[in-house]
């Protein structure tokens, strides 16, 4: 079981977010045959959302999905980076939240263009 974490950073109406799960569905299932399960909550500015599926994905896949699915651009940047640091839960880290130290150290060589 792999769990694909999503961003959104603008509020949509019931309307908007039915269709963004509907089509977020629909890419899952022509990429790994499957129908996902989704969960969606409340954040500041938009939404996390969690999604499940069987298939194991590698780190980079994950990572490469979760931009396919429309995660926040800078997050999918910054997962890249703690991707190629070996870093472990690098999909655990959020934007509104502090990095922490040992991660900051590891990415103090990068730039984030």
């Amino acid at each position: 079981m792999t769990l694909l974490k999503v961003r959104i950073n603008v509020r949509m109406d019931h309307g908007w977010l039915k269709k963004w799960v509907k089509t977020r569905r629909e890419i899952i299932k022509q990429l790994l045959g499957e129908n996902p399960e989704i969960k969606v909550f409340n954040a500041g500015r938009g939404y996390y959302v969690e999604i499940k599926v069987s298939k194991q994905l590698p780190d980079h896949n994950l990572n490469m999905l979760q931009l396919l699915l429309g995660d926040d651009h800078i997050r999918v940047k910054r997962n890249r980076l703690l991707i190629s640091n070996k870093i472990q839960n690098w999909n655990d880290f959020r934007l509104d939240q502090p990095m922490p130290t040992h991660v900051k150290r590891a990415m103090s060589h990068f730039h984030i263009n």
